[in-house]
């Protein structure tokens, strides 16, 4: 599991909170809607108070995956863009996949 300090995860989490509904269930699917708004629900405590109540490895593993499959950036929030058409090109050049891309966003297993 990655180590994120409290005010990484809560930054994480209002990101993975401000996503789009729309983009959201296209990168990870309608099935973790409620998933994502639980974390919501945390983003929004970090936010008032500083901490994140019964923040737990379920949870973690599952905004490490939802930041993989949306392309965020788990250490600074941020949304990594796609590859331009040129870094695809070499991407693919090089033999490194889509797939390989998205593996490299965030190092960590899907939660089952």
């Amino acid at each position: 599991m990655k180590e994120l300090s409290i005010e990484q995860w809560g930054r994480l989490l209002l990101a993975l909170s401000q996503t789009s509904m729309a983009n959201f269930v296209t990168a990870v699917g309608p099935e973790f809607a409620v998933a994502l708004a639980w974390l919501a629900v945390k983003a929004l405590q970090w936010e008032m108070d500083g901490h994140i109540p019964l923040f737990g490895e379920g949870d973690r593993a599952d905004a490490l995956w939802f930041a993989q499959r949306l392309g965020i950036d788990p250490e600074t929030a941020e949304i990594r863009l796609a590859p331009t058409q040129e870094e695809a090109l070499a991407m693919v050049c090089q033999g490194i996949g889509i797939d390989q891309f998205l593996d490299g966003l965030v190092k960590e297993e899907a939660p089952c």
